[in-house]
């Protein structure tokens, strides 16, 4: 029986990562819709789970213990993930307008961000204080804050706002200080007459006992004027000296949700049925603190937004199926726990309050779980030995899909072995030269893959001192409606256009054609005009210096993230490089004549270190220094876990012959890891790379010299 093919036709666009959308995205993957496709739009790759937050501040979760890494968590789905920050929603348009970059059209939206503290109640706050939400920024301002702290510098922490999450910041920053042998005053500021205002007078005195024995001092009844540099103004106008005090009052929403054409209460939350669909728009859902149900108003609470994730995946389903929704009543009750720091928690519920040990620990385990079931297990990874990629449990994207080079060897020897070039003079041109690229989407954000492509093909021409003139395009799809393959091509040539204007290059023609694959795949044919001709007789020294920017370790990285084995902050920077490119460095090199370079792609900076070699007749080889080659943050540690590129292999066996060792016991794997847009390696004469290095310490461009020419040896000396 032949696979189904699905055809996409319609998009299903989540904006926020919080704990409703967890729900949504798990049971999505479980059980996908025909024809429904899912993207996520979050600032963040990672969300903090805001019952735990207290407990890592106070040591005893990690930061990994604390937080859902999102992109684990759809990494084994077509879920597309896009990192951007929203600026506005036309719901009328069902559009998405997003910062720095085109906007993204939907059928259906769910939003689930969240709110931030608010700032607008108080001069001076948003530039003073530390704000407890967004949630996930807060652990590592705090981590910061509590690095600052010396031991016989007098200093004051201030908390303002006496809730739950001022009550446990406060404890818990006591108890990481008191770990830390460091005993700062620390000051809650209550605007109350007591603390725990909404709950009974037995949370309060219970609060307030706990706060007494944590040496934490309280100020009620104080109204704040005005937040300075290092000093809080009150209402009376006494001051308090403290810099940067956190505030855990009230949230409210995001500034940009205002300019929305979305239903909006008076405080300019959300406003949904009972549905949790917007008042105005049906195909619109809210949840969590940024939603208001207009019929049942609860105060904003964690509790909520987790309840409510099953009641929103049910109504987003039964919509698309156009079948009736249902209604969520959230409760009027529910239970409070409010960590004290000291192996207890407060417990209340229908205003009787109680502290425990015994539910503290129930309150662990029910954190515990709560990031479990939203942590997929790491997939079973062993390390390969095999040339064959398919051999491996992950298969790799981006320049790391190609064909291995002992294939390309068997059939184009002819340019293997004499040194391939990057890219070609055209035959019976002096000045034009050729080459062509292509990758599948190492990242599933169309408008990234769009200028990811373009910095990658571009390479090439930049590798061969050239300037691009020409270029013609390939774009492969996955099967789609009209409307959807408008929007992909929509944002990827807005990606690819962003990267070829600055080159002064148009597309002037192109293919495009649909496949049954999930992902698409981009491919570039550039035309270029070169600076300066092939000198195959060049001149090398002993004194030349091998230079290479950007890092390695792209492919092992990815593949890492993949089988969450490595957190994908992992890959911020990586992808960070491929989106800056080349360019700024090409236009620098270009003013020198060095004498070779190439970039590095999917073969390796060992293969293309050796590729150099096969170019020029007087030149034997190189001494690279194993210890000196960059690498990303993340790459030992995927080394060490046993992952490798399915790709790499192949590179290793390749490249083999060539290297050898030298006074150097290390196992260097990151010289046969595939590079996608990876940084360029060239050689210079000393006077030349002087001048090559200078500029780029003052471009601020990441650069490494890895090592020199070597006329005594043939190939590649590891020392």
């Amino acid at each position: 029986m032949l696979p189904k093919i699905i055809i996409i036709k319609k998009d299903l666009v989540l904006i926020g990562g919080g704990h409703a959308h967890l729900f949504v995205i798990k049971n999505f993957i479980k059980n996908p819709i025909d024809g429904i496709r899912l993207t996520l739009i979050t600032d963040k790759t990672s969300v903090a789970y805001s019952g735990m937050l207290p407990g890592y501040i106070e040591g005893i979760y990690s930061k990994k213990d604390a937080n859902i890494d999102l992109m684990h968590l759809i990494n084994k789905s077509q879920i597309r993930f896009i990192k951007a920050t929203v600026n506005n929603i036309s719901a009328k348009d069902r559009t998405i307008f997003l910062k720095g970059r085109p906007s993204l059209a939907y059928d259906y939206l769910s939003i689930n961000i969240g709110i931030q503290s608010s700032f607008n109640e108080i001069p001076g706050a948003y530039k003073y204080t530390l704000p407890v939400k967004p949630i996930s920024n807060l652990a590592s301002k705090i981590e910061d804050k509590i690095n600052t702290i010396k031991d016989k510098k007098p200093t004051t922490i201030v908390i303002i706002g006496a809730g739950p999450a001022g009550i446990e910041l406060s404890l818990a920053i006591r108890k990481r200080l008191v770990s830390k042998n460091l005993f700062p005053k620390i000051l809650l500021l209550c605007k109350y007459d007591k603390i725990l205002h909404m709950l009974s007078n037995g949370a309060s005195i219970i609060a307030t006992n706990a706060l007494k024995k944590a040496a934490i001092d309280i100020n009620y009844n104080v109204t704040i004027k005005e937040f300075t540099k290092e000093t809080i103004i009150l209402k009376d106008n006494k001051k308090i000296k403290c810099k940067e005090p956190i505030l855990a009052t009230s949230g409210c929403a995001p500034n940009w949700i205002k300019k929305t054409d979305l239903s909006l209460t008076e405080d300019f939350f959300i406003s949904v049925k009972d549905t949790l669909q917007d008042e105005n728009y049906s195909n619109v859902f809210a949840a969590g603190d940024i939603a208001e149900i207009i019929n049942n108003k609860r105060p904003k609470a964690g509790v909520y937004a987790v309840k409510s994730g099953k009641y929103l995946y049910k109504n987003i389903c039964l919509l698309i199926k156009n079948k009736k929704l249902i209604n969520y009543y959230p409760q009027k009750n529910y239970l409070s726990l409010i960590g004290l720091a000291n192996g207890k928690v407060l417990v209340n519920k229908f205003g009787i309050s109680i502290t425990s040990k015994w539910l503290w620990k129930i309150k662990q385990k029910i954190d515990r779980n709560f990031i479990k079931k939203y942590s997929e297990l790491p997939i079973n990874t062993v390390a390969s030995n095999s040339v064959e990629p398919f051999d491996y449990d992950m298969q790799c994207k981006g320049c790391a899909s190609k064909i291995p080079y002992s294939v390309i060897d068997y059939i184009f020897n002819k340019n293997t072995s004499q040194g391939s070039w990057d890219a070609d003079i055209i035959p019976n041109q002096s000045n034009l030269l050729q080459t062509i690229d292509m990758i599948n989407s190492i990242v599933s954000d169309p408008y990234q893959l769009g200028i990811i492509a373009t910095n990658h093909a571009l390479n090439d021409i930049y590798a061969s001192q050239a300037s691009p003139v020409s270029a013609q395009l390939l774009i492969v799809m996955p099967q789609a409606l009209n409307i959807i393959h408008k929007r992909d091509l929509k944002q990827i040539y807005a990606g690819i256009n962003k990267i070829m204007n600055k080159s002064k290059c148009e597309i002037n023609g192109g293919h495009t054609m649909t496949s049954e694959q999930p992902d698409i795949s981009i491919g570039m044919a550039i035309t270029g005009e070169i600076f300066y001709k092939k000198n195959i007789n060049k001149v090398f020294s002993n004194t030349d210096k091998v230079i290479m920017t950007g890092k390695l370790g792209t492919s092992v990285l990815f593949s890492a993230v993949k089988k969450n084995l490595l957190s994908s902050v992992f890959l911020n920077k990586p992808i960070e490089q491929m989106l800056n490119g080349n360019k700024l460095i090409a236009d620098i090199l270009n003013k020198h004549p060095h004498l070779a370079i190439t970039d590095i792609t999917g073969f390796g900076l060992g293969n293309h270190l050796i590729n150099i070699i096969k170019r020029y007749k007087k030149l034997n080889g190189f001494s690279i220094d194993a210890k000196s080659i960059p690498v990303f943050p993340g790459v030992v540690e995927a080394y060490n876990l046993g992952v490798k590129s399915s790709l790499h292999e192949s590179n290793c066996i390749q490249a083999k012959k060539w290297i050898k060792k030298k006074n150097c016991n290390i196992k260097f794997d990151v010289l046969f890891d595939p590079q996608t847009c990876g940084g360029l390696v060239f050689i210079a004469n000393k006077n030349i790379s002087n001048k090559i290095i200078t500029e780029f310490k003052n471009k601020k461009i990441d650069y490494t010299v890895i090592g020199k020419v070597n006329q005594q040896n043939k190939g590649i000396l590891l020392v």
